[in-house]
């Protein structure tokens, strides 16, 4: 290693790999007592991949106190594990200058009026008595002279250990002080006490260095690793899933863990604007959140609902767009009045396109599902869907010991229409027939379909011969209008239908039924059309 000052690499257990010349002291600590914090470290970096950067008392086996400036950065391995190279520069002979100075008062005074930094002491009821010529914080010496120091400190808790108020002497320890114009600055402070001849307390004397820019290119790099790692993250649970669905749920699972957040939830927006939710993830114990309805012009606001029994959750919507295309929407929420995470704006800005994209794969696929099994020319299950249906149906009415009814449709005369009208007369002709089988009047969970030309069924649920008669003579009486499209008069446009009932009981596929229903059918056909004709019972099993 050619780095100027110690340096090593080292395992996630803390296993030295490597090492220069340099970094004897270091490696005598990770052998003692001393090197746990070290460690700790070292073991922080390899889980989370996440460089650090610390100060560290390191002892020597003299006794010596040595202070390190670390930095541990993390480095991928081929086996797919993850090592540490440490960084360190050695500040001891700066410390104790740096202490030497501050114990020195005259020649703290002298020295600060030269300094960039914020030099001060207080007194023994923890008020400025001096304050380096230049001022702080954007405040003048004067303004602060006099007043309470501890007043700066913007976290209540840095007060229990006051640098303004220390006893023990206090290394670069980082506090946030209020500035004068209202903000808040970052600044390393070193300090200690000042006593009397006696032994009395008499206040503290410290120096301040202004590290705010410091600070916020830290926590900038730190949020765009959580922003990259919370990215990859999701771009990698969206690839786990087998289809559209499967993403969005992996997406808001990824997306709810790593924002710590109560609720998270999918919406798709469909071409009518109707709002459905897609995928939704909750926090243990949380219960499914009524979001209200949100103004898609206006998405990205934050607002607090109130849904009673002092329940209130912070709530944050952004649109999912693809193409310049609304597509859906992301919520986000929290208990009220939890703030929300740093950044959590430019977190959501950056999955909001990955889910636009899979919401848009995810309405070609039901698109391509819809066009593969439904008949581009009535709008009716096709034949494969047909049966894929109406065989999950009947399966289900064989465990529940039920009887179901399968319609036989076929028209007659049809090829009268054709040859007469021409294909479009009898095209309409087809669709007349579809929209009679899915008239509103009739059950939803009845299943039309059409198995070709001029040949359709309707499958009846939980339905015996007698309704299945009642319904087909319905259908019969609605059929007249089919009469208008008719090739000539002595060859009028009319159903035949054949019924056929499933015998929960016998062994029968889907296929027999058909086959039973359609030879009723083609009885009616051979002796007078437009009548209707019920299909002898199955054949029971025979005992094996």
């Amino acid at each position: 290693m050619t780095f100027p000052g110690p340096a090593m690499l080292v395992s996630a257990q803390a296993d030295v790999l490597q090492t220069n010349t340099l970094a004897t002291p270091l490696l005598s600590a990770l052998c003692n007592d001393s090197g746990a914090a070290l460690r700790a470290m070292i073991q922080q970096v390899a889980d989370t991949g996440i460089s650090l950067t610390r100060r560290q008392d390191v002892s020597e086996t003299s006794g010596n106190v040595l202070l390190f400036n670390l930095v541990l950065l993390p480095v991928e391995t081929a086996n797919n594990g993850r090592s540490v190279v440490l960084l360190a520069q050695d500040s001891t002979t700066n410390l104790s200058l740096h202490r030497a100075l501050i114990a020195s008062r005259e020649l703290f005074k002298d020295l600060v009026d030269c300094s960039s930094d914020f030099a001060w002491e207080t007194d023994a009821n923890g008020a400025f008595s001096f304050v380096s010529t230049k001022g702080a914080l954007g405040f003048s010496a004067k303004e602060l002279n006099g007043t309470q120091a501890n007043d700066l400190l913007v976290a209540a808790g840095d007060r229990q250990s006051s640098p303004f108020e220390a006893r023990d002497p206090q290394d670069d320890a980082e506090i946030w002080l209020y500035t004068a114009g209202g903000g808040v600055a970052c600044v390393r402070v070193s300090a200690l006490g000042v006593y009397s001849d006696d032994g009395d307390w008499r206040g503290a004397r410290g120096v301040c260095r202004d590290i705010t820019e410091a600070r916020e290119r830290d926590q900038a790099l730190t949020r765009a690793r959580k922003r990259e790692q919370l990215t990859r993250t999701l771009i990698d649970s969206i690839r786990t899933g087998l289809d559209p669905q499967d993403m969005l749920t992996n997406a808001v699972a990824a997306i709810g863990g790593a924002l710590h957040a109560s609720h998270t939830m999918v919406y798709r927006l469909s071409d009518a604007g109707e709002e459905t939710l897609a995928a939704a993830h909750l926090m243990s114990g949380e219960s499914p959140l009524a979001v209200p309805p949100i103004d898609w012009t206006a998405a990205g606001s934050q607002i607090v609902i109130d849904h009673g029994r002092r329940e209130r959750h912070r709530l944050l919507s952004a649109s999912c767009r693809y193409q310049d295309t609304t597509k859906g929407r992301l919520c986000i929420a929290w208990p009220y009045p939890t703030d929300l995470p740093d950044d959590v704006r430019d977190i959501i800005s950056d999955v909001t396109g990955q889910i636009g994209i899979v919401i848009a794969q995810a309405e070609i696929q039901e698109k391509l599902s819809h066009l593969s099994n439904t008949d581009e020319l009535t709008g009716l299950p096709n034949r494969r869907s047909f049966h894929e249906q109406v065989g999950r149906s009947i399966a289900n009415h064989r465990r529940n010991k039920r009887v179901g009814t399968l319609l036989y449709i076929d028209l007659d005369n049809f090829k009268a229409v054709n040859d007469t009208h021409g294909h479009q007369q009898g095209d309409a002709a087809l669709r007349t027939i579809a929209n009679l089988l899915t008239d509103s009047s009739f059950r939803a969970s009845d299943i039309p379909g059409r198995l070709g030309g001029d040949e359709f069924a309707y499958w009846l649920e939980e339905t015996d011969i007698a309704g299945a008669m009642h319904l087909a003579k319905e259908l019969h009486r609605r059929a007249r209008i089919l009469k208008d499209f008719s090739g000539s008069p002595q060859k009028p446009l009319s159903l035949s239908i054949g019924i056929a009932a499933m015998d929960p009981l016998v062994s029968e596929d889907l296929d027999a039924l058909i086959a039973r229903a359609d030879k009723a059918m083609y009885a009616v056909k051979r002796t007078e059309k437009g009548e209707i004709a019920v299909a002898d019972p199955p054949e029971p099993c025979k005992p094996e």
